[in-house]
């Protein structure tokens, strides 16, 4: 039960932080273990408040900025931490897509399947290649994708 509350509390806070990036003012929160949670915000809404939490491995993000700005000898279970932050995310993420799901037929299915698999693809390129001492950075993999893509365009279009 504390970790179905975790889970829809780590979903809620996304879903704050996407409101707040948003100019929104959150004004409550509130997680349950076993119906649910919700978010309340003063603002308008936007598909990327309601779908922050299905490409956003919030918790695998803080582990992110933790392991780039501490110096540690302890890289090895940083690493392991934001490798298992990371399969939660997309177990927890797996469960709670199914059609009923409020946030997922607010914005149409069609929306959703075309946008959440490139979303998480590339959310955990970002993450990868943002890791420290891997030689690569975001801005380069990125271009690397935008280069993949343009030569993709070219060829079938």
């Amino acid at each position: 039960m504390m970790a179905r509350w975790f889970s829809t509390l780590e979903h809620e806070v996304t879903h704050s932080i996407f409101a707040i990036i948003s100019l929104n003012r959150v004004v409550g929160l509130h997680a349950t273990g076993g119906a649910g949670g919700v978010m309340y915000y003063h603002g308008p809404s936007n598909w990327i408040i309601t779908l922050s939490p299905y490409f956003v491995p919030t918790l695998s993000l803080f582990i992110l900025l933790f392991l780039s700005l501490v110096k540690t000898s302890h890289l090895s279970i940083l690493f392991f931490l934001l490798g298992f932050s990371l399969a939660y995310n997309f177990l927890t993420m797996w469960k709670s897509i199914h059609y009923l799901q409020s946030d997922l037929v607010q914005s149409g299915w069609l929306f959703v399947c075309m946008f959440l698999p490139t979303a998480n693809v590339l959310m955990l390129l970002i993450i990868l290649t943002a890791l420290p001492n891997d030689g690569l950075n975001t801005e380069n993999s990125l271009l690397y994708v935008w280069q993949d893509a343009m030569v993709f365009m070219e060829y079938y279009f």
